[in-house]
Formats: C-alpha cells, sequence, structure tokens
C-alpha cells in the first residue's frame, strides 16, 4: 500500500511540475519516467558449492512484490538515445527446512525454522540508434551493460546469518521498433548477451513491451509487460531468477 501512495504521489508530482513546463511552452529531449512493477518471482541461488535453494519452494517465499523503477532517457542527434534505468528486486520467506541445506559451508538441517532472502541491485545503460526511422515507426539497434548486484542470506536462530554477493556487469546487444498512432507509441525491446570471465560468468536478458499516451506534448502514463531474467555465477557462489509482470506509470519530457 506505502508502494502504491509513492507511485500516486510521484507521478502527481511529475503531472503537476509538467503542467509548468506545458504552460511556459517547454518541450525537450530529456524524459524522466517511474514505473510501478507488480512482479512474479521464481529463483534459486547457492553458495560455495553447497545446496541449491529454492526461495518459493524451500523458504515459502512470497513470489509477488511490487516495485518502483526508475528511467532517464536523452534523445540525441542524428536518431538516437541514451536511457538509464534503476530497481531492487527483494524476495523473502520462512520456513521449517524439509531437506538439509548447506550454505556457505554451514548446514542448516531438516526440521529447523530458517529465513531465507534473496536481494538484486539492477542498473542498466543502454544506447539505442535508429537506422530505419520515420514519423509513423522506428527499427533500432541497442547496446548497453547490465550491473547487477545480488545478495542472498539464510537465518536462523541457532545458525546465525550466512550470506554470499556476486557483482557482475554484463554487456547487452539487442533491438527495438516503435509505432506512433496519434498520441500512442508503442515500443518492443529486446536485449541480452552471456559473458564469462575469470571467476565470473553470467547471463543478462530482458524483454520489454510498452505502450504510451500523451495526455500533453511533456506528460504522458505508460503500461507494459516486462520479462528479466539473470544468471550469474561468481567464486561457486550462484543466483538465477526470472521476474516477470505487467506495470503502469508516468513519464516527463523536459
Amino acid at each position: 500500500m506505502k508502494k502504491v501512495l509513492s507511485l500516486i504521489l510521484m507521478v502527481t508530482f511529475l503531472f503537476s511540475f509538467t503542467s509548468c513546463l506545458y504552460a511556459q511552452g517547454s518541450t525537450g529531449n530529456f524524459g524522466v519516467s517511474l514505473e510501478y512493477w507488480m512482479t512474479k518471482f521464481e529463483g534459486e541461488t547457492k553458495a560455495r558449492g553447497g545446496t541449491t535453494i529454492k526461495y518459493v519452494d524451500d523458504i515459502n517465499a512470497e513470489d509477488e512484490d511490487n516495485i518502483i523503477k526508475f528511467n532517464f532517457s536523452l534523445a540525441l542527434s542524428g536518431n538516437s538515445d541514451i536511457a538509464v534505468s534503476f530497481y531492487s528486486l527483494s524476495y523473502a520467506g520462512t520456513n521449517i527446512l524439509t531437506k538439509n541445506i548447506i550454505f556457505n559451508g554451514v548446514t542448516y538441517p531438516v526440521g529447523i525454522a530458517a529465513n531465507g532472502k534473496v536481494e538484486s541491485d539492477i542498473f542498466d545503460i543502454k544506447y539505442r540508434l535508429y537506422p530505419l526511422s520515420s514519423n509513423e515507426a522506428q527499427l533500432g539497434l541497442v547496446l548497453g551493460i547490465k550491473y547487477a548486484k545480488t545478495n542472498s542470506k539464510l537465518t536462523s536462530a541457532a545458525l546465525g546469518t550466512q550470506t554470499a554477493n556476486i557483482d557482475i556487469a554484463v554487456p547487452q546487444i539487442g533491438g527495438i521498433i516503435k509505432a506512433n498512432i496519434n498520441n500512442i507509441r508503442l515500443m518492443a525491446e529486446f536485449s541480452g548477451l552471456s559473458l564469462s570471465y575469470q571467476d565470473s560468468s553470467g547471463t543478462i536478458w530482458e524483454l520489454d513491451l510498452r505502450a504510451e499516451y500523451d495526455i500533453m506534448p511533456n506528460f504522458g502514463i505508460i503500461g507494459g509487460y516486462r520479462y528479466f531474467k539473470l544468471d550469474v555465477e561468481q567464486d561457486d557462489d550462484t543466483a538465477e531468477f526470472s521476474v516477470k509482470g505487467l506495470y503502469a506509470g508516468g513519464i516527463v519530457r523536459f
């Protein structure tokens, strides 16, 4: 409920600020948007080559959560733009263990109550070039990098807390298509890549289907569907999860 109220307040602020810009006749190439993403989660982690923890099955973690995603974009000359985004994922649960779990070399035995939590901060920057562009549609290339900082932990009253951390950056390559219909913009974007270097490896990819409706030149509402997949390994620690769901929000352009 707090997140819903926060989103309403932020979108209201964007709309009020945009109304001032519109009254002054200001339109620009810089955009800021906020999204309320209603996620569905499925994932697992492992620490130091131990037991794979399936968070929904083993820890009874909530598989749904609503998060706020921040987006910034800057239109450049020559039919291209730069986009930056950030969001944090967090899923947790508590359960009586039905199997022995070895985490960071510590054995959490069957029958004890354990709390598990996985968190991931995702930072994304990308450059999008549109070699095919008209007033009605654009077809483009996406180049970028995604940085993921993932932390997983397991806690019990008797054995304390063990944690595992993975920090990894994975280059992204993909494509984007946009279509303009009156005040409505439709977009489909896909990017991803696998990378392995030294003691780290990772695969990160994302699909984003999006619609924007302009209420006024500086302000619009947005909605869509996103699927995000992460599979990373570092120093015998692994994290693999997928997050998907609908989102809605607002965008203001300066």
